[in-house]
């Protein structure tokens, strides 16, 4: 409870809450929050454990199980945590966020059936001056039935706050399982939280897991997970990765735009998505896993691989972007770009496409970034054509002599007869001493590409050529 007038202390804790029994049903709000400290540099209080489990249905209303809000650089409460069971569940919002310097709380929600679920919030609560930022909980779910609806998930670290150097919070991990689809296009988030100060790490990002068998669609939203920003010295966090699987036959799998870029100094995740129907992240939704910008006397970052596979693929006019950035101070590299491969047994649909190397900076010697290679695939014989737009895999410049970057390579193959294989420019050149690419389009069909294809070989530094 609320500390009275006057008082100067932690906050109080919060108790907790056990359910068990048949067909738990609560329709007014449940709060097991700690209290709020009062006074200069007091603790939050606890928060409390909820746990309502057992068989037939389950239905809550709003839960929420947060730490109390401590007072300068006094420590959060400990965390709490919601686990709900039942044969079939519907849930309203639940938060767990961190109250100020508060870590946020797991969650976990597990039917034998159907599950509809509201919005979940596990993220860190608020630094206040002079903290790092706070963790976020775990999101745990697991339906034996078809999920019906999910709100919007967030799992991500807070923010350091000035003074001095504050590492930002880490990301929680989350994963969903059905068994009959998953509905309600939510967005999920799972980011670290960015860094203050001079020198300080930026916090880790989690990984989002989805997947779904039996029979059923997954409908998602946006999909995040990428590093805090990290300053001077300081860390970068570790990358998080997205991977959304729908093995149930004919099964579809929809998203909006992906992120896993790096935050600064931090490499981009890995994304992958399949599903035995269409896959696409609708009319415009872009695919992002590059390496973050780097800092002075660093190299470049590395990005993620993208792996795509369905019975069809289309990010409509969405670009796919998994390029290393640039090294940054003398001699620094260039970061990697990473592989990009989509197969499928019928159409294929996307904008450009680039996995280039990062560029070394002067003064050097330093080597240029790898790029990644491009590998498009329709295996059916009979259906889907392919569309895509420029085709980027150039490695990263060296500079002096540093060695050049390996240029990734380009191949693009329908096998469906009759139809056409269309792309736009294609660039697969060497940068500063590297080499340039292979290119291989294989097409049953029409092969067409919109503008120049180059593989020129990069120039080695401290030559002029020459007129022919």
């Amino acid at each position: 409870g609320a500390l009275g007038t006057g008082m100067v202390s932690g906050g109080r804790s919060a108790g907790n809450i056990t359910i068990t029994g048949t067909n738990n049903s609560v329709t007014g709000a449940i709060t097991a929050s700690g209290g709020a400290g009062l006074g200069t540099n007091q603790i939050g209080g606890n928060a409390g454990v909820v746990s309502i489990t057992g068989a037939g249905t389950l239905s809550t209303n709003t839960i929420t199980a947060s730490t109390g809000a401590a007072t300068g650089t006094g420590a959060g409460g400990t965390v709490g945590s919601v686990t709900l069971s039942g044969t079939t569940g519907t849930t309203g919002a639940i938060v767990t966020t961190g109250g100020s310097n508060g870590n946020g709380g797991a969650v976990s929600i597990t039917t034998s059936s159907t599950l509809g679920a509201g919005a979940i919030t596990t993220s860190g609560g608020t630094a206040l001056a002079g903290t790092s930022g706070r963790n976020a909980g775990n999101v745990t779910i697991s339906s034996g039935g078809a999920i019906t609806a999910l709100g919007a998930i967030a799992a991500s670290g807070g923010a350091g706050v000035l003074t001095g150097d504050q590492a930002g919070g880490n990301a929680g991990t989350v994963s969903v399982t059905a068994v009959g689809g998953v509905a309600g296009a939510a967005a999920i988030t799972a980011s670290g939280g960015a860094a203050a100060g001079t020198n300080a790490a930026g916090g880790n990002a989690g990984a989002i897991t989805v997947s779904n068998s039996g029979s059923g669609n997954i409908v998602l939203g946006a999909l995040a997970s990428q590093t805090g920003n990290a300053l001077g010295t300081g860390t970068a966090g570790t990358a998080g990765s997205i991977s959304v699987t729908n093995t149930s036959a004919g099964g579809n799998l929809t998203t909006a735009g992906i992120t896993t870029t790096g935050g600064t100094k931090g490499h981009g995740g890995n994304v992958s998505l399949s599903a035995l129907g269409a896959v696409s992240t609708g009319a415009a939704g872009n695919i992002a896993t590059g390496g973050g910008t780097t800092i002075t006397g660093n190299a470049g970052r590395n990005a993620g691989t993208v792996t795509l596979s369905g019975g069809s693929v289309s990010t409509g006019t969405g670009t796919i972007t998994a390029s290393g950035s640039a090294g940054l101070g003398a001699s620094q590299a260039g970061g990697h770009g990473a592989a990009v491969q989509i197969t499928t047994t019928g159409a294929v649909t996307t904008g450009a496409i680039s996995t280039a190397g990062g560029a070394a900076i002067t003064p050097g010697p330093a080597a240029g970034g790898n790029a990644g290679n491009i590998t498009v695939t329709n295996n059916s014989t009979t259906a889907g054509a392919i569309a895509l737009g420029a085709l980027t895999t150039t490695a990263g410049a060296a500079f002096g002599t540093g060695a050049g970057g390996t240029t990734g390579t380009i191949q693009v193959t329908n096998s469906a007869a009759g139809l056409g294989l269309t792309t736009g420019a294609i660039t697969a050149s060497g940068a500063t001493n590297a080499t340039g690419g292979n290119v291989t389009l294989s097409s049953q069909g029409g092969a067409t590409v919109s503008g120049l294809i180059t593989t020129s070989g990069g120039t080695a530094p401290g030559r002029t050529r020459l007129p022919a």
